[in-house]
């Protein structure tokens, strides 16, 4: 299987899209983040908690702690 890759400012590649899980207590920077990710493509999923974002990995399939 071949994944496409996109090149990016620094020279380097990345998968054209990535799911991304994002944590900040933070509106604002939840918002920024999730803005300049989700324009170059990527799939963002915002939580504001670290408790947050362990149950929304867990409810996607991916399961990173045990």
């Amino acid at each position: 299987m071949t994944e496409t890759m996109t090149k990016t400012s620094t020279g380097g590649t990345f998968p054209n899209q990535l799911n991304i899980v994002v944590v900040d207590d933070n509106v604002i920077n939840l918002h920024l983040v999730n803005t300049a990710l989700t324009r170059i493509g990527q799939k963002v999923d915002a939580v504001r908690d670290g408790a947050a974002a362990v149950e929304r990995l867990r409810n996607n399939g991916r399961v990173i702690f045990k």
